[in-house]
């Protein structure tokens, strides 16, 4: 993730592949304060998350996949 000012972007790679192989799978809509809040204050990518924020991350996978399929 991404912001600068108001605006936010998301971005999603391969694992184990670099930034440069990046791609951005921001939303249409973006997820309410809450879910970013969360994603901000989370101390860990394994850290247990609420339900809201799974979905919304199965949903930046779906687009990540339509992009490099």
């Amino acid at each position: 993730m991404e912001q600068e000012g108001d605006t936010i972007r998301f971005y999603a790679n391969r694992q184990g592949t670099g930034y440069d192989t990046r791609k951005d799978v921001t939303p249409t809509t973006l997820p309410n304060k809450i879910i970013i809040d969360e994603i901000v204050d989370r101390p860990t990518i394994c850290s247990e998350k609420s339900r809201e924020l799974d979905v919304f991350l199965d949903d930046l996978e779906k687009i990540f996949k339509m992009l490099t399929d």
